[in-house]
């Protein structure tokens, strides 16, 4: 498998066994793959794809397997070739021109506390201060 690196790390790495709760469509996992490993790590990606491309249906199903794909063709209506062809390459394709890294959104939860800490760093104070106890014992003083 030496000769398909680049295809282990795409889709160990990013179409595992986890991609749809972690990405929700094979688009978005594809989109942030290009983001994150660059041009040059797509363009390599591709070429490899395109050696893949030419096994066999079965073998190349197989092949999906060993290299860490867990996203499964059948089931988008899809035989293995037209899976990397169409969805796969194209995906690639569509960002290989994407910056090297985009900022990723911050969590739900933590966006209340980065915004508390910029606005504190703003207005120059070391840390911001913590919400009061709401608390009977509390609300009492």
């Amino acid at each position: 498998m030496a000769a398909y690196q680049t295809l282990a790390n795409l889709f160990g790495g990013w179409l595992h066994q986890d991609w749809k709760p972690e990405f929700g469509t094979v688009e978005n996992a594809l989109a942030q793959y290009a983001a994150a490993e660059g041009p040059d790590t797509v363009t390599a990606a591709l070429a490899e794809l395109e050696q893949l491309a030419q096994l066999n249906e079965a073998p190349l199903q197989a092949r999906l397997e060993r290299l860490g794909c867990y996203v499964s063709p059948s089931a988008m209506g899809l035989g293995a070739k037209a899976f990397l062809t169409d969805v796969v390459a194209r995906g690639l394709r569509a960002n290989a021109a994407a910056p090297k890294a985009r900022k990723a959104a911050p969590a739900k939860r933590g966006v209340a506390k980065a915004k508390a800490v910029a606005h504190a760093k703003e207005k120059g104070v070391a840390k911001p201060a913590k919400k009061a106890a709401r608390t009977p014992a509390a609300r009492a003083k």
